[in-house]
Order: C-alpha cells, then sequence, then structure tokens
C-alpha cells in the first residue's frame, strides 16, 4: 500500500470512529480531499462550579457578573491535511457569533490547547485527546484566563491589590484559580496594600507599618513590600 493510501485509510477509519463516538454532536463537511468535519464540544462544568462557588464565597469580589463560560454551540473543526496522521490536523471554531463572539485571544488560546495536544501524538490519530483537550481548556477556566491576559501586569497587580486580604488569600485560592495573577502576586502594589490592612489598620501593629514605611523610602527592589511582610511575620512567631 503506498503511503498516501495509508494516510487516506487512517483518516477515513478515524472520521468513521468519531462519528460513532461523538453521534449528534458530530457534522460531516468534507466526506473527501480532504476529509473534514467538527464536533460539538461538551465540558463538564460540575468541578469548576465547586471550585468557583469556594472562590466567590472566600472572595465576594470575584463573584462573576456574566459568563466566562464558551458558547453553548461552540464546536471544534478538523480538516485532515493530506499526510495527516504524520502531521497534525488543521483546527477552527465554529459557533453562532451573533449570540456570543470570544475575544480572538480566547479562540488562539484554545486552538493552542488543541494543536499541543495533536502535536504529542503525532503519527497516529489524535482528534479525540484534541476534543479532550478542547473540553480540559473549557472546563479549566481557559477562557477567563486568555481574557484576563490581555490585561498588563500592572493591570493585575492593582486589581490584585483590592482582593487580596492575606497571603493566603494570594497564593492559596487566587494564583491557583488564576495563575496568570502569579507575577502581580509579588509586586510592591499587592503587598503594600495587604501590609497596610494587616498593620496598619489594626490596633497594637501601626509600629510595624511606620517601620516599613520608613524603610521603603528609596527602595527599588520591586518585591520589598513581600519581603517586609514575610520577615515581619516570622519575627512576630519567635
Amino acid at each position: 500500500i503506498m503511503e498516501s493510501e495509508e494516510h487516506a485509510i487512517a483518516q477515513q477509519d478515524e472520521c468513521d470512529s468519531m462519528s460513532a463516538i461523538f453521534s449528534e454532536d458530530f457534522t460531516l463537511l468534507s466526506d473527501h480531499d480532504p476529509i473534514s468535519y467538527s464536533i460539538q464540544l461538551r465540558p463538564d462544568f460540575s468541578a469548576a462550579e465547586c471550585d468557583e462557588a469556594v472562590i466567590t464565597d472566600t472572595i465576594p469580589s470575584l463573584r462573576p457578573r456574566g459568563s466566562l463560560r464558551p458558547p453553548d454551540d461552540l464546536a471544534l473543526i478538523v480538516t485532515y491535511p493530506p499526510k495527516y496522521p504524520d502531521t497534525t490536523p488543521l483546527f477552527g471554531l465554529e459557533y453562532d457569533r451573533k449570540r456570543m463572539s470570544l475575544h480572538h485571544v480566547q479562540e488562539q488560546a484554545l486552538l493552542k490547547a488543541v494543536t499541543t495536544a495533536a502535536q504529542a501524538e503525532v503519527g497516529m490519530p489524535s482528534v479525540y485527546s484534541c476534543i479532550h483537550a478542547a473540553c480540559a481548556f473549557l472546563e479549566n477556566g481557559g477562557l477567563a484566563q486568555a481574557g484576563i491576559s490581555l490585561l498588563s501586569d500592572d493591570c493585575l497587580a492593582t486589581i490584585l491589590s483590592f482582593l487580596a486580604t492575606s497571603r493566603e488569600i494570594i497564593h492559596d485560592i487566587i494564583c491557583v484559580a488564576l495563575p496568570i495573577f502569579e507575577a502581580a502576586s509579588k509586586t510592591n502594589v499587592v503587598w503594600k496594600q495587604l501590609c497596610r490592612r494587616r498593620w496598619g489598620e489594626k490596633w497594637g501593629f501601626q509600629k510595624r507599618w511606620r517601620r516599613a514605611l520608613s524603610n521603603s523610602e528609596g527602595q527599588s527592589n520591586e518585591h520589598f513590600w513581600m519581603q517586609a511582610y514575610n520577615e515581619e511575620e516570622e519575627d512576630a512567631k519567635r
């Protein structure tokens, strides 16, 4: 069998398998030269809803005012290049953009997750893994993080400075749920505000706050306030 025939057989076999597995969610767009089809994405948000409840109960200001969920009719378009599966498929997204439109950055982030999954399985059929990767991306808040990525680190730090009420809130909740805040979570903007709340607004702690303010003058260390917080808290334990 010629290599081109092997590719064609593998493509047809996988297309038939995807049709059987996804049934009503599968739409054949072209049955040859090239084979192309779409599969509607149906992520399971049950676990995400539990995580979201924990986060928003802890930090009410993070409670979403609008949906960060994908469009209900979001589908992944798969097109086979001639040499697939010895190369990755071509991917696209299909949904009613009149009802809800994702930002280009969000679409590209989803497609990158899918393409990465396909690249890991070059040489064998990979579409099922790609569907799983797409759903995992959506379930884990990928669209929200891609949207937040449009903001600069300075903007993220400013947002975080209003949300953070403790070291644990910053590292154990916000940065776990939204890793894109990781770099911003170490900045002086965030930690100065946290120190002010921790020391400046509580009776008996003002001396720490005044000392930190005095030491901060002329400082160029972008992590000064985080270090000051940790040092003062460790001293208090001794």
